[in-house]
């Protein structure tokens, strides 16, 4: 009985020492993420004329003398529908992502209408150009809190009108209707669901340009 209460302090003393080590790697990834340099930022506006994408020389890497794009050029219209084509890890999710802002170190020349796509500001090119993704995120709350995330005065006939062309409206309408609950990361709902929800937040913003990164990959034809 001694011996058993003698060695509760050793080890609680090797759980501390072991809690301690976790807490140091995990500072040393914080002080990290905070040491590195922020992506410079474009400061012009969005001026909506005409949204024809023109990409010239366009080259990135993630790593070190490893190229995810070379080179690439292609003309994209402002109207009507594109479609980038192509083998897994051949680069066209990362085009959609430097498209969206979300990658900035790239080299080579994109003009959205006349403008250049690195003149402007983050925060014009996410209010002006919608990403929709394979997993874009879905946050607890009720179905209307996710919409009017996308459209804050959007009316309840919008935001039906939406989910009946995402093919959602029958089914909130067996629920609780635009109260209906949606749990974290949509943990509710099927992954066609969750995928269908993301098309109608990109359709209550009504944006100048879309892009679609396999955004119907688990939805039926």
């Amino acid at each position: 009985l001694l011996s058993a209460d003698f060695f509760i302090p050793m080890r609680q003393l090797g759980s501390y020492f072991h809690i301690a080590m976790n807490g140091i790697g995990a500072s040393e990834k914080i002080f990290h993420f905070l040491a590195l340099k922020e992506p410079e930022d474009g400061s012009e506006e969005f001026l909506n004329q005409g949204c024809d994408i023109q990409i010239r020389d366009l080259s990135f890497s993630y790593e070190k003398d490893k190229e995810a794009l070379h080179n690439v050029g292609m003309d994209i219209s402002a109207i009507g529908v594109t479609a980038i084509v192509g083998e897994s890890g051949s680069g066209k999710s990362t085009i959609a992502s430097i498209l969206a802002g979300r990658l900035r170190e790239y080299s080579g020349d994109i003009t959205i209408g006349n403008q250049k796509h690195s003149a402007l500001s983050i925060g014009t090119i996410m209010n002006n150009i919608t990403y929709i993704g394979i997993n874009n995120y879905i946050f607890k709350g009720t179905i209307r809190d996710n919409l009017v995330m996308a459209s804050p005065k959007a009316s309840d006939e919008r935001l039906w009108e939406t989910l009946r062309k995402c093919q959602l409206d029958t089914f909130f309408m067996e629920n609780q209707g635009l109260d209906t609950y949606i749990q974290e990361k949509g943990s509710n709902l099927s992954g066609g669901q969750r995928q269908r929800v993301a098309i109608a937040q990109g359709l209550l913003r009504d944006s100048a340009v879309y892009i679609f990164d396999e955004a119907t990959s688990n939805i039926d034809v």
